[in-house]
């Protein structure tokens, strides 16, 4: 187990509710998320209701960006059937514009988008198929360092738990991948201004640690469980763990007829005073006595 930042320990986010405009969001990723295909790649995603699996080369990214204060990021992955030496991962960048596909993408050491510029990034997890993994900051707004900094361990493969979690006001991070704990800066301005899009993708040139060597077609990692704690900053919002529901009409709201004897007449005896008053204020002029 690997640790980055030392210090006191930031505050527990606090639950997500009307009162901090959080929202927990277990996005439908056939729906909610982009299938990015560079040129000449090779490979397949294939959709699930809680996530996706990846063989070969491809690269998924959420069509929302958010902001993650108080909130964040919580997901497994299968790493059985990922092979050494294939970098299979999930991360964020901060685009300038809401993500609508590859030729908006950017982030930090080159990959720059159509007008030229790069991103901020933070790698949440970057793995050598299932034996190893790294957590990289690069936190220039404008993707000049390419390097950055982070923290590294071993995995077990298998299925890995991992999750980002924020502080209230998103300074910090403490990220958890398979056991192995970081944590620092949480790139809060960027973060608040431009949102951060989520990104995972299985690709081969780099990677962390020596697992051995493997091959990038038949590879293949998924993506389970994930749920999103935040707030949309850009783009559409995706799915709602708990979706948001309209409360049906009470019954004492509607009566009917043309007149009020025919109004109070078709009143149900389980309402009868609530239609009754329904009645009254839909015929005014008429007394009764």
């Amino acid at each position: 187990m690997t640790s980055g930042t030392t210090g006191d320990s930031p505050p527990s986010p606090p639950p997500p509710g009307p009162d901090t405009g959080i929202v927990e969001y277990c996005p439908d990723p056939a729906t909610d998320f982009n299938e990015e295909v560079e040129s000449g790649a090779q490979g397949t995603v294939t959709w699930t209701n809680d996530g996706w699996s990846i063989r070969g080369q491809r690269r998924v990214s959420s069509k929302a960006s958010f902001d993650f204060s108080g909130g964040g990021v919580t997901w497994d992955m299968d790493l059985s059937q990922a092979q050494g030496n294939v970098n299979n991962n999930f991360y964020v960048t901060y685009p300038y514009e809401q993500n609508s596909g590859i030729s908006s993408y950017c982030d930090s050491g080159g990959n720059h988008d159509s007008q030229g510029r790069g991103c901020a990034e933070l790698d949440y997890t970057e793995n050598n198929g299932g034996c190893y993994q790294a957590t990289t900051w690069h936190d220039d707004v404008g993707g000049g360092d390419g390097p950055g900094y982070g923290g590294n361990g071993g995995l077990g493969g298998g299925t890995v738990a991992c999750s980002a979690q924020y502080s209230s006001d998103g300074s910090h991070i403490d990220i958890n991948i398979g056991g192995n704990s970081n944590g620092g800066n949480g790139q809060t301005g960027v973060m608040k201004d431009k949102g951060a899009v989520i990104y995972s993708s299985q690709w081969v040139g780099w990677v962390p640690g020596d697992c051995g060597y493997g091959d990038l077609g038949s590879s293949v990692y998924a993506v389970k469980n994930l749920k999103i704690t935040g707030r949309v900053v850009q783009g559409p919002e995706p799915r709602r763990c708990h979706p948001v529901t309209t409360p049906a009409p009470s019954p004492s709201a509607s009566c009917g007829g043309s007149s009020m004897e025919e109004c109070v007449h078709a009143c149900p005896s389980a309402t009868f005073s609530d239609c009754i008053e329904c009645c009254v204020e839909k015929f005014p002029s008429i007394q009764l006595v």
